[in-house]
């Protein structure tokens, strides 16, 4: 089954094994090509903060939605994903971790281009996220422009849940409890 929803589903974790048959001359290896590079593309923002965009649920008609942000490098992605029985095209998600008085540059990987926004806007108004076909699914990545690295202050960084350290200088997605235990 082909839609926009499968192809991105695999992307929607940092690790990926496709067992392809190389032989088959009737599968869509330009696709595979697109997505693998778009992987690694966005491979790094996996070890940023996790943020839980929507609530968790198993309901169809639902849409998922999550962000991973790495503050001190200015970078992150949104993954939204509009279920198959969804009647709603739009959804719309306040974003976290961003610099209000920066610019960003966002990037939906399914589509040409590229706009600005700035990080007050994306943190009060939202991000709009439109997905047309349901299932399917949207990966938009952000990056800081225009400013110095921001680092988070102490006051902002003791508002923040602890979380486990990782490769963008934050954490691994991992949350800590106050008993320093993994809540996944």
């Amino acid at each position: 089954r082909s839609s926009r929803h499968s192809p991105h589903s695999p992307i929607s974790a940092p690790s990926l094994t496709v067992c392809y048959d190389m032989r088959r001359k009737d599968l869509n290896y330009k696709l595979a090509q697109r997505l693998f590079s778009q992987l690694r593309q966005i491979g790094p923002h996996y070890f940023g903060d996790f943020y839980a965009l929507t609530s968790y649920t198993l309901s169809p008609t639902e849409w998922m939605a999550w962000q991973y942000d790495c503050h001190d490098a200015g970078e992150g992605m949104v993954q939204a994903f509009r279920r198959d029985k969804s009647e709603v095209a739009t959804q719309t998600f306040r974003l976290n971790g961003l610099d209000p008085a920066a610019q960003y540059e966002l990037t939906n990987l399914n589509v040409e281009g590229a706009t600005r926004v700035s990080g007050k806007d994306l943190i009060e108004a939202g991000l709009t996220v439109a997905i047309k076909d349901a299932p399917g699914a949207a990966v938009i990545t952000y990056a800081r422009r225009g400013l110095a690295k921001a680092r988070r202050t102490p006051a902002e960084q003791a508002t923040l849940p602890v979380l486990n350290k990782g490769r963008c200088g934050q954490n691994s997605g991992i949350v800590r409890d106050k008993f320093d235990a993994d809540v996944l």
